[in-house]
């Protein structure tokens, strides 16, 4: 009961909730519980253990994943961060912090193609190199370089707690960053530039100064009037 209890306060009741027949699901207490939060409850048949098999799979599936730090190159200079998953020796990575939205794996092992809010993303494997290239207004440039040669996780965090006196110049050291999923499009504020781009449409908005909190604002749903005072 105390998971129950403590899932609902901190996440909310979902729609519905679906489980076995055991004892602890069927009782009087954890079913009220869940019927006074307007939860509805469904549970498999008796001895319908095939229900199981798809969940049961998934979680031995995530057990199985090593995920850990790694780090990729911009321009020459090793200074994006990501996420290595090794799945049963078959290692992948995950873009996580690139602004773009490159929503697919990387595999370590092969190069891979995908579309993306009108974009193209495609990767090169070499050797020791994954190279990914993206593609946006018909031109196609290297967007980063990854050495799938794992470092240890001490040596990333070192390098993140010291790009603000590395002396390193990032993307975001001259100019403000804000990008995010809305809807069905994918908009990225770059300086004073908004870029809204999806499947079938692109376009620009060239926003002043004092523009740019009401604009993040409303198109992004964040209110960040305190940090333009």
């Amino acid at each position: 009961m105390y998971a129950l209890e403590d899932a609902l306060q901190h996440y909310g009741p979902p729609d519905i909730f679906n489980s076995d027949q055991g004892s602890q699901f069927t009782s009087t207490d954890f079913t009220e519980k869940l019927l006074d939060h307007g939860v509805r409850i469904s549970m498999d048949g008796k001895g319908r253990w095939v229900d199981n098999v798809f969940i049961e799979r998934l979680w031995r599936s995530l057990k199985d994943v090593n995920a850990q730090l790694h780090s990729a190159f911009i321009g020459g200079q090793e200074i994006h961060r990501l996420v290595r998953l090794d799945f049963g020796g078959r290692v992948f990575f995950a873009d996580v912090g690139n602004g773009w939205p490159a929503l697919n794996l990387f595999p370590a092992y092969e190069g891979v193609s995908f579309e993306c809010f009108g974009m193209t993303y495609r990767s090169v494997v070499t050797e020791n190199w994954v190279r990914i290239f993206h593609q946006r207004q018909g031109k196609e440039s290297l967007q980063m370089e990854i050495n799938v040669t794992p470092k240890s996780e001490a040596e990333i965090q070192e390098q993140i707690n010291s790009r603000y006196t590395s002396g390193i110049e990032y993307p975001f050291s001259t100019s403000l960053r804000f990008s995010l999923i809305v809807g069905n499009a994918f908009l990225f504020l770059r300086g004073n530039r908004l870029e809204r781009y999806s499947m079938d449409s692109f376009s620009t908005l060239e926003l002043r100064e004092k523009e740019i909190p009401s604009a993040i604002n409303s198109e992004f749903g964040f209110d960040v009037s305190s940090y333009f005072l």
